[in-house]
């Protein structure tokens, strides 16, 4: 799997009506930026992704109400053919070559979700 998009919303500067999405699916990626700006969030964004632990209130966008529920990190992975043929061995239904994407999503309260796109067609 290939790290293609992340999208923030709700932790530290990354807060807002919408998710901020940072495009990863490029040859090169340089965070570059003002201090203050958020490039130490997207690092910490990716270390949330990994933890089980909720995001606490000292790291949730400051004057928003970001609830428990609130998905903080989303990150979207680009699947090669191994990762294909890995899904393949472990569902029992449907056809996995056409499976793109593997979506992960941590919560505030640190609860995970994932999804993979398109489903496989049965």
């Amino acid at each position: 799997m290939r790290l293609a998009d992340a999208w923030i919303h709700g932790l530290r500067r990354f807060g807002g009506n919408e998710a901020h999405r940072v495009r990863i699916d490029t040859k090169l990626v340089c965070l570059i930026g003002a201090n203050e700006a958020g490039k130490s969030t997207i690092l910490h964004a990716m270390e949330i992704a990994q933890s089980d632990d909720p995001v606490g209130p000292a790291d949730r966008t400051r004057l928003e109400q970001i609830g428990d529920d609130r998905q903080i990190v989303y990150l979207r992975y680009r699947l090669e053919d191994a990762d294909r043929n890995a899904l393949s061995d472990i569902r029992c239904e449907g056809d996995s070559r056409a499976v793109q994407w593997f979506d992960f999503v941590r919560r505030a309260n640190g609860t995970p979700a994932s999804t993979i796109r398109p489903e496989p067609a049965s």
